[in-house]
């Protein structure tokens, strides 16, 4: 399975990391056997907000099914205000 790498942090100092984030779900795609499709990291954005530059470019590379999934550390890490179907 392709999967997409995407941690988000909401501020870009030293109370979060993406480093950490990405450590992690890199480990956690590699024991599964899931190859990364690329790794967009947004920081300094909320959630909230409709334009998330790389999550908007990973979205669109959905469209074009470059990969089969997206990865992240916390769903709230994704989106704010997702609804869970």
């Amino acid at each position: 399975m392709r999967v997409a790498i995407y941690p988000r942090v909401w501020t870009a100092n030293n109370s979060e990391n993406p480093g950490m984030q990405l450590r992690e779900l890199r480990e956690y795609c590699q024991h599964r056997g899931w190859a990364p499709a690329g790794e967009d990291v947004d920081t300094g954005i909320s959630g909230a907000k409709g334009s998330r530059p790389e999550f908007n470019r990973r979205v669109a590379d959905a469209h074009k099914l470059r990969f089969d999934a997206i990865v992240v550390w916390k769903f709230d890490r994704e989106s704010n205000s997702l609804l869970a179907v």
